[in-house]
């Protein structure tokens, strides 16, 4: 038995909303890993340096999120939202990889890039898809997702405290 189009509707936006849960999860991690004695034992960062690791992401999603509105109109919604998600993994990647600053702000610049792709895009794709007695609840999904993003995160921060823990929070 189908689901009703409604609920078909809600759950395709549930989905989507997952690249907020990456934008909160990174925004989140990223906390507990500059702090961490072995990310300071292994980058030996400056201030300046740290705060750097930090605020690229967000550069990185300024220039997605400029870029997203033509890559969705060119190549529609769906797959920008799945370029954004590639270059979200190609980012990561970069980041759990990094034995340098410099591969650090790599990864987290390429991340911040998807990322903007996705929080753009990801909400027009919703708008578009839903029906107008759902649209509010729907489209209010990436902020409550953002929220749960940068939940899970905090707990992985907990629980990796090792040696990995920078690495492992960045595969997550």
């Amino acid at each position: 038995m189908a689901l009703p189009p409604k609920w078909y509707q809600f759950l395709v936006s549930v989905f989507a909303s997952l690249g907020s849960v990456l934008y909160g999860y990174d925004l989140g991690v990223i906390a507990g890993a500059v702090a961490s004695n072995n990310f300071v034992a292994t980058f030996d960062p400056t201030k300046a340096e740290t705060g750097a690791v930090v605020s690229v992401f967000t550069g990185g999603a300024f220039f997605g999120a400029g870029l997203a509105g033509p890559a969705g109109d060119y190549l529609g919604r769906k797959k920008t939202i799945l370029l954004g998600a590639l270059i979200f993994i190609l980012g990561g990647g970069l980041q759990a990889g990094a034995q340098n600053l410099g591969y650090l702000y790599a990864g987290r610049a390429i991340a911040g890039l998807g990322v903007g792709f996705l929080v753009m895009i990801i909400p027009l794709y919703q708008a578009e898809l839903a029906h107008p007695d759902i649209r509010g609840r729907v489209t209010a999904l990436q902020q409550f997702m953002l929220g749960v993003g940068a939940l899970v995160s905090k707990s992985e921060g907990q629980k990796t405290s090792t040696v990995w823990n920078m690495r492992a929070a960045s595969l997550a």
